[in-house]
């Protein structure tokens, strides 16, 4: 259900995830996606773990409503974030 929401918001996102493109991933840039919101930014890093213990940096910028928020809830789910 949650690849099914994912695949909804950003096609191209969710066929790297399938294919495990994104497992060893150390880094992802997501600024100024039009179709990605937080939502579904946010389920990314909560629901896939084998992308988001893997990653040392993570950009996300370019949506007005990202809030400090936001990146408390998520750090907690980036373990080697630098």
């Amino acid at each position: 259900m949650i690849i099914c929401y994912i695949y909804s918001k950003f096609k191209v996102l969710n066929i790297l995830i399938e294919r495990g493109k994104l497992n060893g991933c150390r880094a992802l840039d997501i600024s100024n996606t039009v179709n990605l919101n937080i939502e579904t930014v946010h389920r990314l890093i909560t629901s896939f773990p084998a992308i988001s213990y893997r990653l040392q940096a993570l950009s996300y910028t370019g949506h007005v409503a990202i809030t400090e928020q936001f990146w408390i809830d998520s750090l907690r789910f980036l373990h080697r974030i630098k």
